[in-house]
């Protein structure tokens, strides 16, 4: 128990095992690790572990089974994250917002297409009674409920209007030299015209920064050109030849399937 809790990311040491069979030494024990840690994690965890175990007892022979748990420092959007799961619902844009004396979450959540919206509110309600009761300081709970799609839909590349080709330039002139647009992506589909590029930042820009880029850039050309019924934008560090330009040049646009949703 010592030598396993002593590994770096193991939060506790249980159901530990021991036998002989010989000069031989068989043991298997659990460990637990953070739930809000990758698998990744979690797996190399396991792998410390039993080395350390081998080192200390001679080669015995070791499994390591791991199990995740809440821990103090697992994110309240992780919390969430997981009772959605639970629930069978998926979740994103989660915010928390200070209103006052009042602390309100803000949070989308994706519901079965099959469900009614009285079977869909009922599900939504049960997670939101288990949020406010896990995390405990939740005043309010606002939810945009929506159905998750799995289906592909058709969607056709067409001419990038220019428009659209001057929005777009504006708001890189605007922002500066730090910002290189390509392989905009313009495609007809069902919900309407949706627009897709990449963004090259320098690599050292936070992603709070980055992240608020890109939704000025979208506020921008959804004023400039109102058609839009959707815009990706995929943003990436800057990849700059010695003279300091873009190293390559955005892919030709093509036709692909697109999903269009909220």
């Amino acid at each position: 128990r010592e030598v396993a809790s002593s590994i770096e990311g193991v939060e506790g040491v249980h159901d530990i095992r021991v036998r002989r069979s010989g000069a031989s030494l068989f043991g298997d024990l659990t460990v637990t690790v953070g739930r809000h840690r990758s698998f990744e994690h979690a797996h190399q965890v396991a792998d410390d572990v039993a080395d350390a175990v081998r080192d200390e007892f001679d080669g015995a022979d070791i499994v390591v089974h791991v199990e995740p748990v809440k821990t103090p420092e697992e994110p309240p959007i992780r919390t969430i994250q997981v009772l959605a799961a639970r629930h069978e619902l998926a979740v994103h844009d989660v915010r928390f917002l200070q209103d006052g004396r009042e602390t309100v979450l803000e949070l989308h959540l994706e519901v079965p297409p099959s469900l009614t919206l009285a079977e869909a509110h009922t599900a939504v309600t049960r997670l939101e009674d288990e949020v406010r009761s896990r995390l405990g300081n939740i005043d309010r709970i606002v939810s945009h409920i929506e159905p998750w799609s799995d289906r592909f839909a058709a969607g056709v590349s067409t001419e990038i209007p220019k428009s659209l080709q001057r929005a777009v330039a504006a708001f890189t002139e605007q922002y500066g030299d730090g910002l290189a647009v390509h392989d905009l992506q313009l495609r007809h589909a069902s919900c309407g015209l949706s627009l897709s590029f990449h963004c090259e930042l320098p690599g050292d820009v936070n992603i709070v920064e980055a992240h608020d880029m890109t939704r000025r850039f979208e506020r921008h050309l959804r004023t400039a050109v109102p058609e839009l019924a959707r815009v990706v934008i995929h943003v990436e560090p800057a990849e700059r030849n010695e003279n300091g330009e873009p190293s390559r040049d955005g892919p030709p646009a093509s036709s692909r399937n697109v999903e269009c949703g909220d």
